[in-house]
C-alpha cells in the first residue's frame, strides 16, 4: 500500500514523501528512524480523493454562504485564542460543519497547512466561495502575527454586512408576499372563475359591460396562451439573473434604481454604509490604503461606487489627496463624506472618521427602510385593492344583468 506522509525535523521544516508499506505503523517506525517527527499519514487513495474533492469542487450546486464565512471566522477565533492550535481548531470545525462543500474546503485548508501553506492560501484559491475581504483580512492577521485579531475584524465585518442585507430582506419581504398573494388571487380570478361565468353569460344572450368584454378578451388569450405566457415569464426571470452577473448588466440596474426616487435614496446609503464599513475594516488592519480601496470596490455590488473607487485609487497613486479623489467623485458622494474624509487624512484619525460615517449610514438606511415600508405598504394595498376591485366589479355587473333579466 502506497502511503503519503508529513513530518517535521529538529527545527521544525516541513518534509513530506510517499512510501510503499503494509500499515501505518510500520511508516511510523519509518519515519521515526529518519529522526522526524510525524504530523500525519494517509493513504495514498485518500489524499487522491481529497485533493480531486477540493480542487476540483464536485460540489456545484451548493455554495458558502455568508453565515458560513461567520461562523469559520468565529470558531477559529474563539479556538486560537482558548489556546488551541490551528491544525487542531479545523478539525473541530471539520467535525462540526454538516455542508459536505464547507467540509471539503476545511480538508483543503488542514492538508495545505499540513504542507507549511499559510491559512489564507486555501481561500485566495476559491475566489467564487470567499471574497477578497475575507482572503486579505486573515492574510493581514497572519502577516502580523496576530491571526486571532484578523479573525475578529473579519468576524465584524461580515456580521455588519449580514445585518444590512438581512435589513433590506427583511423590508421587502410583506410587499413581495403581497404581491405574490394578490397575483394568485388575480390568477384564480381569470383562470378559472370568470372562463365558467363567461359561458354562462353569453349563453344568457345578453350584451355585456365593456369592463367584462375586456377582462374576458384577455382571460380568453392567457387562456390560449398559457404555456407560452409561462415560458415567457421563466425566460424573464433566468434573463434577469443573468443580467445580474454581468458587469454592463449590473450597470443598467443601477442606472435604473439611481432614476427611480425613492429606491434611489436607499441604495446610495446602502452603497456609502457597506463602503465606509469595509474600507475602515482593512485600514485598521495595517492594509495599504492603495489595496484597501481596491479590495473595498471588490466588496461593493454597486458598479458606479466600484468604478469610482477605482478612480480614486488611481488619483492618489498619482499623488493627489484622498479627500481630493473623493472631492472629484461629488456627484456620488455627499458633501458629508466628502468633508469627513478629508479632516480624517489630515488628522491622521482615517479609520475612526470612516467608522463613524458607516455607523451614521447603517442608522440611515434602517430608518429609511422603516419609512419605505410605511410608503410602499398603503400605495400598494391601494393599487392592487383597485385592480382587484375592477376585476370583481367586471364579474358582479354581468351577474346583476342576468338576475335582473330572470325577474
Amino acid at each position: 500500500m502506497q502511503y503519503f506522509y508529513i513530518a517535521t525535523d529538529k527545527k521544525g521544516i516541513i518534509k513530506e514523501g510517499e512510501i510503499e508499506a503494509q500499515t501505518e505503523e510500520a511508516v511510523l517506525e519509518f519515519i521515526q528512524r529518519q529522526g522526524l517527527t510525524p504530523v500525519s499519514i494517509k493513504k495514498k487513495t485518500e489524499v487522491g480523493v481529497l485533493l480531486k474533492k477540493g480542487l476540483a469542487g464536485i460540489n456545484l450546486f451548493q455554495r458558502v454562504s455568508m453565515m458560513d464565512r461567520i461562523l469559520i471566522a468565529d470558531h477559529l477565533r474563539l479556538m486560537l485564542k482558548a489556546g488551541v492550535s490551528l491544525i487542531e481548531a479545523i478539525d473541530i470545525l471539520i467535525d462540526e460543519f454538516e455542508k459536505p462543500l464547507v467540509k471539503d474546503i476545511l480538508q483543503e485548508v488542514k492538508y495545505n497547512l499540513q504542507k507549511g501553506l499559510p491559512l489564507f492560501k486555501t481561500f485566495e484559491n476559491r475566489p467564487n466561495q470567499f471574497p477578497q475581504i475575507f482572503t486579505k483580512l486573515i492574510k493581514a492577521g497572519e502577516l502580523s502575527g496576530n491571526l486571532e485579531e484578523g479573525l475578529k475584524e473579519l468576524s465584524k465585518q461580515t456580521k455588519k454586512e449580514y445585518e444590512l442585507i438581512r435589513k433590506v430582506r427583511s423590508a421587502m419581504a410583506y410587499p413581495m408576499i403581497l404581491v405574490a398573494a394578490s397575483g394568485g388571487l388575480v390568477f384564480i380570478l381569470l383562470g378559472i372563475v370568470l372562463p365558467r361565468l363567461s359561458k354562462a353569460f353569453f349563453a344568457a344572450g345578453f350584451k355585456l359591460p365593456l369592463i367584462t368584454r375586456i377582462l374576458i378578451a384577455v382571460s380568453n388569450f392567457i387562456a390560449a396562451n398559457f404555456i407560452l405566457l409561462i415560458i415567457l415569464f421563466i425566460g424573464l426571470v433566468f434573463a434577469f439573473f443573468a443580467l445580474r452577473k454581468q458587469k454592463q448588466g449590473r450597470l443598467v440596474l443601477e442606472i435604473i434604481k439611481e432614476r427611480t426616487p425613492i429606491v434611489r435614496t436607499i441604495t446610495k446609503k446602502i452603497a456609502l454604509a457597506r463602503l465606509t464599513r469595509v474600507l475602515a475594516t482593512l485600514l485598521r488592519s495595517g492594509i495599504p490604503i492603495l489595496d484597501a480601496l481596491e479590495i473595498t470596490s471588490d466588496a461593493i455590488s454597486n458598479e458606479m461606487y466600484r468604478a469610482s473607487l477605482l478612480r480614486i485609487k488611481e488619483s492618489l497613486s498619482k499623488g493627489i489627496s484622498l479627500g481630493g479623489a473623493f472631492r472629484a467623485e461629488g456627484h456620488l458622494y455627499p458633501r458629508l463624506v466628502i468633508s469627513m474624509i478629508g479632516i480624517g487624512e489630515r488628522a491622521g484619525s482615517l479609520e475612526i472618521v470612516l467608522l463613524i460615517l458607516a455607523k451614521f449610514y447603517e442608522t440611515e438606511v434602517d430608518h429609511s427602510l422603516k419609512n419605505l415600508v410605511v410608503i410602499v405598504e398603503p400605495v400598494l394595498l391601494l393599487g392592487l385593492g383597485l385592480f382587484v376591485g375592477f376585476i370583481a366589479l367586471s364579474i358582479i355587473l354581468p351577474i346583476y344583468q342576468l338576475v335582473s333579466g330572470v325577474r
